[in-house]
């Protein structure tokens, strides 16, 4: 998912992703906590290189993608049972 806002900090990423805490006087009215735990529990399931991730440009807009192995339909039935 893409938009063309203000975009964000690569600090201000780190502690959506890492910290999950509000900014002393940020505009951002969310703490992170839910995407926090989206990321974590994704690279506890499927490794270090799988999760949420965030790309921004101040000024120019955010991305956030969710990365996750492809998974075979007869795997899946198996997998996540």
């Amino acid at each position: 998912m893409s938009d063309n806002g203000e975009g964000i900090t690569p600090r201000r990423i780190h502690e959506i992703l890492h910290e999950g805490r509000e900014e002393a006087g940020s505009r951002h009215k969310f703490s992170g906590v839910g995407l926090r735990n989206i990321h974590d529990r994704l690279r506890l399931k499927f490794g270090e290189p799988y999760g949420v991730m965030i790309s921004s440009d101040p000024g120019q807009g955010t991305t956030v993608s969710v990365l996750i192995p492809a998974v075979k339909k007869e795997e899946a039935a198996l997998t996540y049972t």
